[in-house]
This record gives structure tokens, sequence and C-alpha cells, in this order.
């Protein structure tokens, strides 16, 4: 009995097409990450435009970051400046989403401080009363007159 046998019907170019395939695949990602920036280049400063109308707030806080990090680091600030200049599209989709989700938690906190209609009930001085259980503290024995023990007779 063979436990091995040796397939010569295999191709030996099928490493390579699994290889031709991945790169494929990795260039289609490439194309499409390409084809979103290009878009959102295009609608970025629309989406700058309505992040300053939802919470102007937030474009100002990150300017002050920037602003803030060349006191502090002036070669993180001069990368900073570099990342929102090339990465606007990107920038401006971050900042539109933190606008937004500002604005809808200003909208939840003004709902908050809103009061509640409720009727007060209520209660019974009988409501909810328990009889005391009596509770018996025997000793059982390890006889076989217990009550368990004739489980097994």
């Amino acid at each position: 009995m063979t436990l091995f046998q040796y397939n010569s019907n295999r191709s030996p170019f099928g490493g390579v097409v699994a290889l031709i395939m991945i790169i494929a695949l990795f260039f289609g990602l490439f194309w499409v990450a390409g084809q979103l920036y290009t878009w959102l280049s295009v609608a970025a400063p629309f989406l700058l435009i309505i992040a300053l109308f939802l919470d102007y707030k937030v474009v100002v806080n990150y300017g002050k970051y920037i602003i803030g990090l060349f006191q502090k680091n002036a070669v993180m600030a001069v990368l900073m400046v570099l990342l929102t200049f090339f990465g606007f599209p990107l920038v401006s989709l971050f900042l539109l989403f933190k606008a937004y989700t500002s604005y809808k938690l200003k909208g939840m906190l003004e709902k908050k401080n809103e009061y509640t209609q409720y009727e007060e009930v209520e209660e019974e001085n009988d409501f909810l009363e328990l009889p005391n259980l009596n509770k018996q503290t025997s000793k059982q024995s390890n006889s076989s007159s217990s009550d368990y023990e004739q489980l097994f007779d």
C-alpha cells in the first residue's frame, strides 16, 4: 500500500497563475482606491463647507491643533501640514465625519435636558409583602435512613 502518489499530470505553471491572480487583485484594489481618491478630491471642498455648517468649531480646532503643534514639535507640525495638503480629500472627509458626530451629539444632549412626562403611581402598603420563610436548620446525618440514601436502595 502506497501512502504517497506523485501526480505527474500537475502543471508546473500552477504557482505562477496564482501569483498573477494575486497581482491582478492588488492592481484592482489600487485602481479602486485611486478612483475613490479622485472622486473625493472633487468633493472635498463641498465636504469641508458642509463640515463648517454642521459645526465650525471642529475645523477651527483642527487648525488650532496644527498651530499648537508648531510650538511643541516643529517637525511633526510640518509633517501634519504636508499630510493635510496632500491628503486634503481624506482630511475633509474626516472633518465632516467629526462635525457630523458633534452635531448629532449636541442634538442628543438637548433632548436629554427635556423632561419625560410620567405619572406617579401610589403604592399600596401591602404590595409585595412576602411571608417569612421558616428556615429549617436540621443536620443531615450520614446514616442510611436519610432520604438521599434511600434513592440508591
